[in-house]
């Protein structure tokens, strides 16, 4: 892989374009599912999840508490912008 990729990437998820792309992807699951179920807010990262970076088990499965703790302070900021009370 090139070295600018990580970079190239960076700029496709903050392109309102592709943010636009995603939001309809959501929009289109959230028409399924009762209102208690829908996804209120999307974070797109630049980062693949792998197990040698600790955000996946070695059986491919979430590691959601490291995911979690990397991504704090922009899953903090989405519940700040929907006006909820985050967990410290």
């Amino acid at each position: 892989m090139p070295t600018t990729y990580p970079f190239f990437r960076k700029e496709l998820v903050a392109n309102p374009k592709v943010q636009a792309l995603y939001e309809s992807m959501v929009g289109e699951v959230n028409k399924t599912l009762a209102r208690y179920e829908t996804l209120k807010k999307v974070l797109l990262v630049p980062d693949e999840f792998t197990a040698d970076d600790g955000t996946l088990t070695p059986t491919l499965k979430l590691r959601r508490k490291a995911i979690q703790e990397r991504y704090r302070k922009q899953i903090d900021g989405l519940y700040e912008e929907a006006g909820v009370a985050t967990v410290a």
